[in-house]
């Protein structure tokens, strides 16, 4: 059974999902789902708090990423394991990184790799904002620009 939480940010309203007291969901758009207290939900929170104030705390809960294809998974899981709180990656740089941990070394298109950060079920702590084009500039982001905009100078701020 799926639950859903709110969590109250500075740049909006954060939704929250868990199955079975592990988080699947975290995003800024609505789930139709029962509002209920949980564990996971506290512990979630309470890292927004602290990301929120500019600190870059521990995830001390579990989440899976559910409902993905394979390249999906391989493109968040690299994002979240090796691009750290601060840190910055071009969609070129990360598909090489998927492409070599991943699918022997094939080319993969920083197209294919937008497409995967878009289907991120947990927005935030796999940080697909830290995600840029290979000039620096901003590119897309699934909430909004001025919300990637956000995230990325809160996170540069903090880590100075």
């Amino acid at each position: 059974m799926y639950y859903m939480n709110i969590f109250e940010s500075s740049i909006g309203t954060i939704y929250l999902k868990a199955r079975d007291n592990v988080l699947v969901g975290l995003s800024f758009e609505l789930y139709d789902l029962e509002i209920k207290d949980l564990e996971i939900f506290d512990k979630v929170s309470l890292y927004l708090e602290e990301y929120f104030k500019g600190k870059n705390p521990s995830i001390n809960f579990d989440f899976i990423l559910e409902n993905l294809t394979l390249f999906q998974k391989s493109v968040l899981e690299t994002l979240f394991l090796n691009v750290k709180y601060g840190e910055r990656i071009s969609y070129k740089e990360l598909g090489f990184l998927v492409s070599k941990n991943y699918f022997n070394n094939k080319a993969i298109s920083f197209r294919a790799i937008g497409g995967a950060l878009n289907k991120n079920p947990i927005a935030i702590i796999i940080p697909c904002h830290r995600v840029i084009g290979s000039d620096g500039s901003l590119k897309g982001y699934r909430y909004g620009l001025d919300k990637k905009k956000y995230l990325l100078n809160l996170e540069e701020t903090s880590s100075k």
